[in-house]
């Protein structure tokens, strides 16, 4: 239980909603999408898309980022 009020409280402090909000919301599934996540002080940004780097393989089979 002691996790648990750690993580309530980290989850409190660190989106701004209450203690008793983040117990409430995750007694249950909570599902939120990036605009929401946004709101409820999750997250920062949503991606809205990303470019995506090609990547080398090498004839031994790794992999490494063109430079």
């Amino acid at each position: 239980m002691a996790q648990r009020r750690q993580m309530i409280e980290a989850l409190a402090r660190h989106s701004g909603q209450t203690v008793e909000r983040i117990e409430r919301d995750i007694d249950r599934d909570f599902i939120l999408r990036g605009v929401d996540a946004v709101e409820y002080g999750l997250v920062d940004h949503v991606i809205e898309s990303r470019q995506l780097v090609p990547v080398a393989v090498s004839p031994n089979g790794s992999s490494a980022a063109p430079r």
